[in-house]
């Protein structure tokens, strides 16, 4: 399970390993107003807007006793998480590694070892959704639940803050996170929208010129 905003679509666009794992996804969903944004002036269906944030704890919550594991983040944080998931779900921990020290074989042996059921991964675009497609390459018999999560870890655990409800509302929860974390998102959010909705414009002209 993937979520695509608009910080995908510019990954994607320059990236064609991250796209084609994107494509891979056995569910990809829409992240954000930016993507509704390009659907609509593409006259494309819109569909639901699903914010990690908000589905993937009820995703862990309604999952019930299956076994989690945690690949990404750091040790602390992994081990935060691990007690918010026996507070808060059924869920039965299997392990964790986190996302600075290992490579991808560290990450394919240690999923060979726990057989979790369920997979959250919390290391960010675009290296969380290689991994995924990794995974489900290596072993492609395996039950499992992957979930790219991002910063996931971080709000579960208290690191991080929601936006007030009234930035969520009006869908600027972006804004919320710029203004908290400028250095780190500035680039993301300021200069990757504006990318973002100039690709979208284009393409627009693009489908415009071919009806002509």
């Amino acid at each position: 399970m993937n979520f695509l905003n608009a910080h995908a679509v510019n990954l994607a666009y320059r990236n064609d390993k991250f796209r084609l794992a994107l494509d891979s996804s056995d569910y990809l969903l829409r992240d954000g107003a930016g993507v509704e944004i390009a659907l609509r002036m593409c006259g494309k269906i819109v569909g639901d807007n699903n914010n990690g944030t908000d589905l993937i704890p009820e995703l862990l919550s309604a999952l019930g006793c299956r076994t989690v594991s945690v690949l990404g983040s750091t040790d602390q944080v992994i081990d935060d998480f691990s007690h918010w998931v026996f507070a808060n779900t059924d869920l039965r921990w299997a392990g964790g590694l986190n996302g600075f020290d290992y490579v991808t074989s560290d990450y394919l042996s240690a999923v060979k070892l726990w057989h979790p059921e369920v997979i959250l991964l919390a290391m960010g675009m675009p290296k969380q959704e290689l991994l995924a497609r990794e995974i489900k390459e290596a072993f492609p018999n395996l039950t499992v639940v992957i979930i790219s999560g991002g910063a996931i870890l971080n709000f579960l655990t208290g690191r991080e803050l929601r936006s007030p409800k009234i930035f969520r509302n009006l869908r600027l929860e972006w804004l919320w996170r710029l203004a908290n974390d400028p250095v780190r998102l500035s680039r993301r959010y300021i200069i990757g929208n504006v990318v973002f909705l100039l690709g979208v414009l284009r393409l627009k002209i693009k489908f415009w010129a071919l009806k002509v």
